[in-house]
């Protein structure tokens, strides 16, 4: 398929039961995106059975995603026809239980963010020795106030954390603000 990356893929092999094949992405933060489209490549080597397309915003609950499965073994670019929901965690997951197999490559999810929103991976609370992923949902052109680049940055120092996105367009949005807190280790009495 046009613009196919030709690179690697997820393999979903052709066993059932104990070893059901599951592929999840997950941490994806799509706060402040809207219009969230889904496609990735996808070749079906065998069988009749569709792969299961999903998507959960809290790793409980997974709802649908429709799709058009390809005809024929070549590889397909697929496009998903379900409302992909803005979230924090976003989770997308690709599973099959039965004996089809399929091959999957080039995930893109995109969207038009609307906002620039930071996430703590974890707590903000930090013990001694401890630090914390803040990911920002704008994937470029990111300044954070420690003066890093990247979409993602690991702290460990107490402190206001925030971004400054700059579009296409060469304007400027600025996040939230997250706070992080150092707490001191307990002392022995």
């Amino acid at each position: 398929y046009t613009g196919s990356s030709g690179g690697g893929n997820i393999f979903f092999g052709n066993t059932t039961g104990a070893s059901d094949r599951n592929f999840i992405i997950s941490g994806i933060n799509t706060l402040g995106t809207t219009g969230l489209t889904l496609s990735f490549g996808m070749k079906h080597d065998s069988g009749t059975d569709p792969l299961i397309v999903e998507y959960s915003t809290n790793g409980v609950s997974w709802n649908p995603i429709s799709y058009t499965n390809p005809s024929g073994t070549a590889w397909a670019l697929v496009n998903a026809t379900t409302t992909i929901p803005a979230a924090a965690n976003l989770r997308l997951r690709w599973s099959k239980s039965t004996t089809s197999t399929f091959r999957i490559d080039d995930v893109k999810l995109a969207g038009t963010a609307t906002s620039v929103n930071i996430t703590a991976a974890s707590t903000t609370t930090l013990c001694p020795g401890a630090s914390v992923v803040l990911s920002s949902n704008v994937p470029s052109g990111n300044l954070w106030s420690t003066a890093a680049t990247t979409q993602s940055i690991s702290v460990n120092l107490g402190g206001n954390y925030s971004v400054v996105a700059t579009g296409t367009n060469g304007c400027l949005a600025t996040s939230n603000i997250i706070t992080v807190t150092n707490v001191t280790a307990p002392t022995a009495t």
